[in-house]
């Protein structure tokens, strides 16, 4: 979409005469797009209908009165960070199966079983790929990040990513 269209779609937003058609035509054309972004990004089918619908949510009730010079790019970020928060609750903390994932009643049984296997399975890692591999798939971190963190160099950071994940097939 181009961006005079976009911005003139979000100043129709903020009429209730137009709004709907407006809102309707925004969401039409950035759904699908939004859904299959964040689906891929985070490997989660599910995740990515959530972090749309929140955004439109969003979207409904701010007022945007500035101009947006890269829609898809400002959408796509909008939604990354919608993400972001969900898994890290705005704050990098980390969203870790509880320790005793059989004595949790908070949890349900599938989450037990999928936690469980997988805890098992990175039980196995060496730390710093257990480490690597958490950041990056419970928190959201990306490999420069996780590099910085950790003090090793990017290409290590995503070596041990690939063949930790690879281990846990």
């Amino acid at each position: 979409m181009k961006k005079e269209k976009f911005n003139r779609l979000l100043a129709k937003c903020r009429s209730p005469e137009t709004f709907r058609a407006a809102y309707t035509e925004l969401y039409d054309f950035f759904f699908h797009r939004i859904v299959l972004h964040i689906s891929y990004k985070y490997k989660n089918p599910y995740i990515g209908e959530d972090i749309a619908q929140s955004f439109f949510v969003k979207l409904m009730q701010l007022n945007i009165t500035y101009k947006i010079d890269n829609p898809l790019s400002w959408v796509l970020t909008s939604c990354d960070n919608l993400a972001k928060d969900y898994f890290e609750c705005d704050s990098r903390n980390r969203i870790m199966p509880p320790q005793n994932a059989t004595d949790s009643h908070s949890i349900d049984p599938l989450q037990k079983a999928i936690f469980g296997e997988y805890e098992e399975k990175l039980n196995r890692l060496d730390p710093v790929t257990r480490e690597i591999i958490t950041m990056k798939i419970f928190s959201g971190y990306d490999l420069k990040e996780i590099a910085d963190e950790l003090q090793i160099t990017h290409s290590s950071a995503r070596q041990k990513y690939s063949r930790g994940l690879k281990m846990l097939k």
